[in-house]
Parts: C-alpha cells; structure tokens; sequence
C-alpha cells in the first residue's frame, strides 16, 4: 500500500473516529467529507486512475469527488478548517 495514502488515512482515522471501509463507503456526512478531502490529497500527488487504484473507489468516483471538493469547501466552514488541519498534520507527518 502506497504510504503517502496511509498517513492520510491514518490522519483522517484518527479525527473522525471512523474506520478505513467507513470513510470509502460511509454514506454519513462526516464520511463523505473525510472522503472528499482524502481525494484531494491525494489528487495533489497522484492521478486520479492512481487515486481510483488505491483506495478502490471508480475513477468516475474520485472524478467526481474531485470536481465537488471545492464546492464542500466553499460552503461548508466545519470542512474547511478539518481540511486546513488535515493540510497541517500531513506536513508534519511527511517532512
């Protein structure tokens, strides 16, 4: 498994009490915002036929999990600060 994709996972886990599968197929809010911001991520490094291969989702999936991050962020402030706190421990854990 790709490492970059585990301290993700590992960092998302971590701050929202969800598992792994939950996060991937979870259809509570919290889910499909975790979801969101694991898609950006790892959009950020990889391609998105990458992304789809990693974590299991179709890349028409991570297509369109993508084209909607911004909008979540956009209108959503609670996202938008887990997103900037998620950016922050990435750092720390990658550097």
């Amino acid at each position: 498994m790709n490492k970059y994709y585990l301290i993700v996972m590992d960092i998302l886990e971590r701050r929202t009490g969800y598992t792994e599968a939950e996060i991937l197929g979870g259809r509570a809010e919290m889910c499909a915002d975790a979801r969101s911001i694991m898609v950006a991520l790892l959009l950020r490094k990889y391609a998105n036929y990458e992304v789809a291969a990693m974590t299991g989702l179709s890349r028409q999936s991570v297509s369109r999990i993508a084209a909607q991050h911004h909008d979540r962020l956009k209108h959503k402030y609670s996202m938008a600060m887990e997103m900037r706190e998620v950016e922050r421990e990435l750092t720390a854990m990658t550097e």
